[in-house]
């Protein structure tokens, strides 16, 4: 890193000379103004160096009424600081020379690695094409097989369904209601969510609750009728015994018809021998 040099310490020129014969015979006014000046030069030339912010110093040669004398600081410190700059361009021209030299060289192999690499990339080409393809062709097969194992999933879930729905419809056609009835419990719980099929899952959740209401209606009809049927057969049944009851009594009044009669007739009997 560069390391920069208060001027007042580069060595004296003739000018310098001069000037410092002619501040012989300045008066103290001006040698005072001198070396405010000189303070001033040192105090930028430390702020430069160190990085510091030279916004304070603008302001103050503004102030004042002096910028051309802030400008000659800058360009006197300029000055100061071009034979450093000389010396080290000329300490490192060399490493320069060398640096550009490494570059060529550096150049030279990159084409090489870059031709290699052109080469290589060739080679892997003609060695993956075949393989992308195998590869490609091996998904898209294992994408028919998931596909048509999914379809034979799907084709024994709708058998099963459709197993279920014929056996459902042949006990309702027998009016055999309690094994519809399981039947369709059957298919909600088993097929309704796992059917693949949206239409059907549709037609599901439409038609189990009509089936359920249908076979609720007929067997609430069923049932009526049933009540009818017996309070028709339990009124001729009323009849039939209170007919069989009436008949036994007067089956049994004849009996004792009968009996009075053959007791007078043993009576008479018996009269008609004592009279004799």
């Amino acid at each position: 890193m560069i390391e920069f040099l208060p001027y007042y310490q580069k060595k004296s020129t003739g000018d310098d000379d001069l000037n410092e014969d002619s501040s012989e015979n300045r008066s103290p006014a001006s040698e005072n103004g001198d070396t405010a000046d000189k303070q001033d030069q040192l105090l930028l030339s430390a702020a430069i160096c160190n990085g510091e912010d030279l916004g304070s110093f603008v302001r103050k040669a503004f102030a004042s009424g002096k910028p051309e004398t802030l400008l000659h600081h800058l360009k006197h410190f300029t000055k100061s600081k071009e034979s450093e700059i000389e010396d080290v361009c000329r300490a490192h021209y060399q490493d320069f020379i060398v640096a550009v030299d490494d570059l060529r060289s550096l150049l030279s192999d990159v084409d090489s690695l870059k031709s290699s690499l052109s080469n290589s990339q060739n080679k892997l080409q003609n060695v993956a094409v075949p393989l992308l393809t195998s590869l490609d062709a091996y998904v898209e097969a294992k994408n028919k097989c998931s596909n048509i194992a999914l379809a034979i999933n799907s084709l024994n879930t709708c058998v099963q369904f459709m197993e279920l729905c014929s056996r459902a419809n042949f006990h309702l056609t027998k009016n055999n209601f309690y094994m519809a009835l399981k039947c369709l419990d059957s298919i909600e719980m088993n097929f309704q969510d796992k059917t693949p099929s949206t239409t059907l899952k549709r037609m599901l959740e439409k038609q189990i609750p009509a089936i359920r209401a249908h076979i609720e209606r007929k067997v609430s009809k069923e049932f009526g009728d049933w009540l009818v049927e017996i309070r028709i057969v339990s009124r001729n049944l009323g009849q039939l015994a209170i007919g069989q009851a009436s008949a036994a009594r007067q089956r049994e009044e004849e009996l004792r018809i009968k009996q009075r009669q053959a007791e007078e007739q043993s009576r008479l009997s018996l009269r008609d021998l004592f009279t004799h």
